[in-house]
């Protein structure tokens, strides 16, 4: 194989890592039963992680370092991520990456959220919800507006299911005007817009609806959180073999 292609090919295996361009990377390592979540971004000022309910690290199940978080389906449980001002993209490029493994593939859960206020019906900038087709596929919801899904009115439903009790991997990428979800490193839903995404003021929520109601209690594990401040991927992509660091 020519040299070129053998560092090309390389290059889009391996993890991107703990860069500059990296602005909230949780490893979700611990003791079992641990609350703490740190913030392993490499931003000299990390970000403030609060859990809520039932969110712990669980040594049960794990993509890296042994343990994940973990929300038990029974109660609230959840992350939220300050200060709200990181997360408001507006116009520019993003990626949102993470593994999770769900317990069931039914009822709906919220994977990711950043809504207006945690008000139903939840709008705001994002959405990425497990199971809202109620057969196992990923979602995707975005909004100019932050009052209604302008950019995506019926959501952009992944082509491919996911099954329980098993890890994936998955990322939601904007790379100009294009918004592409990948699963397991594969295209699973993709929308053109030039609009800048809507910005408020509330935390971005990790595992549940960001007023974190038992409305949609999550569960499952969700390992190897990370949000970047750029398109990491813009092709269909080998999932990271191993943390970000």
């Amino acid at each position: 194989m020519p040299i070129g292609v053998q560092q090309t090919l390389l290059s889009e295996r391996a993890p991107a890592g703990n860069d500059a361009n990296t602005i909230l990377l949780l490893h979700c390592d611990g003791v079992n039963g641990s609350t703490s979540f740190p913030d392993a971004a490499s931003p000299a000022s990390p970000n403030t992680v609060t859990p809520h309910g039932n969110a712990k690290v669980s040594t049960a199940q794990s993509e890296f370092g042994g343990a994940s978080f973990a929300g038990d389906g029974t109660a609230v449980s959840g992350l939220t991520v300050a200060p709200a001002a990181n997360f408001n993209f507006g116009a520019t490029a993003f990626t949102f990456d993470f593994w999770f493994r769900l317990n069931a593939t039914s009822p709906t859960f919220y994977l990711v959220e950043k809504a207006n206020g945690g008000v139903a019906p939840f709008w705001g900038p994002l959405q990425i919800i497990a199971n809202s087709d109620g057969a196992g596929k990923l979602t995707f919801y975005l909004s100019s507006t932050g009052t209604s899904w302008d950019i995506t009115p019926s959501g952009i439903i992944g082509a491919t299911a996911v099954t329980a009790n098993t890890w994936n991997h998955y990322a939601l990428v904007r790379n100009g005007n294009v918004f592409t979800a990948y699963l397991n490193g594969a295209a699973n839903g993709t929308v053109t817009s030039s609009a800048s995404l809507a910005s408020n003021t509330c935390p971005l929520a990790i595992g549940g609806i960001s007023d974190f109601t038992a409305t949609y209690p999550f569960n499952g594990f969700i390992d190897e959180f990370r949000v970047s401040k750029n398109a990491r991927w813009t092709a269909p992509f080998t999932p990271p073999a191993a943390p970000y660091s």
